[in-house]
């Protein structure tokens, strides 16, 4: 017969065995529940990815075609400031009959493109992000921006004049806040103002970092603590960074 001590002890091994059990199983469920969280994560980051890639792909098909980036301002051709960029890239992205519906001689914003700019376009949105899809007035909205310092409002702007070479230069990438419509021409922004630090900026909802494309059509993920000097650099279409990136 057991005495009173040892069926205390043998209570207390009972009830250690089944808190152990207890905290196995809930460790287990969180576990399993952040495995699915970054799964996830790292499915729309992958998602973000293919879209940059299309992006890219988009940028050089329009360059071939047309000689310069859609992000010029050509007098007596047909990029004259009215259209954003993101719109001169719609053809490239199969979606002709979404061009071709727009009123190519009245501005993005003119009541006449109403329809066509309400429109939202997956290419152009980043899973990733929480955000409503459309702004106050009803426009699509973009989750990517282009790099400012190629963008001019003066001149046509063409590869060439990458004279840090475009594998060392960034062409556009992910933004967190602070959305505009697509359609939108001033979607433009300067890397060099860091990453997820001001709200005009470029950012991403990823913990891994903000994704880029190069001028080169390569991708790249930029952490947010990212040498200032370097990152100045990769935004400068003249300048080759000269450190770790």
């Amino acid at each position: 017969m057991n005495t009173p001590a040892e069926s205390s002890q043998g209570g207390v091994g009972r009830v250690l065995i089944v808190l152990l059990v207890i905290g196995l199983a809930v460790w287990g469920v969180f576990g399993l529940a952040g495995a699915i969280v970054r799964a996830r994560d790292e499915a729309r980051m992958l998602s973000s990815r293919s879209n940059l890639k299309q992006l890219g792909i988009a940028f050089h098909n329009f360059h071939d075609t047309q000689g310069v980036l859609p992000t010029g301002l050509v007098q007596d051709r047909w990029i004259d400031g009215r259209h954003s960029w993101m719109t001169y890239l719609i053809p490239f992205v199969e979606a002709s009959r979404l061009y071709e519906s727009i009123d190519q001689k009245s501005a993005w914003d003119s009541p006449r493109n109403a329809e066509p700019f309400s429109t939202v376009f997956p290419a152009y949105m980043n899973p990733g992000v929480d955000s409503p899809d459309r702004t106050a007035n009803g426009y699509g909205i973009t989750h990517y921006s282009v790099n400012s310092n190629l963008y001019s409002r003066t001149k046509p702007i063409a590869f060439q004049d990458v004279e840090g070479g475009t594998a060392h230069t960034l062409m556009l990438g992910e933004v967190n806040t602070n959305f505009v419509a697509w359609a939108d021409p001033d979607n433009k922004r300067d890397p060099s103002r860091g990453l997820n630090t001001v709200p005009v900026g470029f950012g991403s909802p990823y913990r891994q970092g903000t994704q880029f494309t190069l001028c080169d059509g390569s991708l790249r993920t930029l952490s947010d603590d990212i040498d200032p000097v370097v990152l100045r650099q990769l935004a400068d279409p003249k300048a080759r960074p000269d450190g770790e990136w």
